[in-house]
């Protein structure tokens, strides 16, 4: 799908460019970092759980940031991104696991 959605503040800043990957699931992109936002119905996938294990908690509010944060986007939607997406994605949070695990 993948069209300009409008821009918006988001917890990194000022988005300049905002791209609708499909019905809420946009992704925001700003001049130093970026990521999803969810919609309030996408959200319901994610356990309350994994929601609060996002970077500062804010996949609860509906944002994922694009560094390992997205993966869970990513993996959660795999048939909205190109198999090499899916792929990082994965080890991504395969990588995050084994540091948890290795902390825990």
């Amino acid at each position: 799908m993948n069209r300009t959605a409008p821009n918006r503040d988001t917890p990194w800043g000022m988005s300049d460019l905002a791209t609708q990957i499909a019905p809420g699931i946009i992704f925001y992109s700003t001049p130093s970092h970026g990521g999803f936002h969810l919609s309030a119905d996408r959200l319901k996938v994610f356990s309350s759980g994994t929601l609060a294990w996002t970077w500062q908690g804010l996949g609860v509010q509906g944002w994922f940031e694009e560094d390992c944060d997205a993966a869970l986007v990513v993996t959660t939607f795999p048939y909205l991104f190109t198999p090499a997406e899916v792929n990082n994605a994965a080890a991504i949070l395969r990588g995050r696991a084994a540091i948890a695990n290795a902390t825990a």
